[in-house]
């Protein structure tokens, strides 16, 4: 006859309601991409444009496909050189920060003119992020 002891006893009772709140929690912090299921690109989403045109101070997001543990956006924008706009946003929901994963395509040091902007698709690794889709685009007067 085997003995059971108190340890025993609360060792299984604490890995079986680690299995639990796992099976339970893991889906509701799980971070959701607004694309797809598969592995790839990046689109932009304009948010509030007149003409169908990307301009610099229109609110834009990304749409991306793939399913990636909270994703972030990072976008950078550059005129003749310099960097004028640079900014991370989030892209999954519900995130800390209540962020929609809107960018608004205006700075301090770029009031006017065209840029060259490039979105980068982020993921969390153990050391650091990685770089899993970036896509360069235009960005009009």
């Amino acid at each position: 006859m085997q003995r059971t002891t108190a340890r025993t006893r609360i060792t299984f009772a604490g890995l079986a309601a680690a299995l639990a709140l796992g099976t339970i929690a893991a889906p509701a912090f799980a971070g959701k991409p607004t694309g797809g299921a598969s592995s790839g690109g990046i689109k932009v989403a304009e948010v509030n444009t007149a003409d169908g045109v990307v301009n610099q101070g229109d609110r834009v997001s990304f749409t991306f496909t793939g399913s990636y543990s909270y994703p972030a956006m990072s976008l950078t924008c550059n005129q003749g050189g310099s960097v004028v706009y640079s900014d991370s946003r989030p892209m999954y929901w519900p995130n800390p920060f209540n962020d929609p994963g809107i960018f608004t395509l205006s700075s301090l040091s770029w009031t006017s003119g065209s840029a060259s902007c490039t979105a980068a698709l982020k993921v969390a690794k153990r050391n650091g992020t990685t770089t899993v889709a970036s896509l360069s685009f235009a960005v009009a007067p």
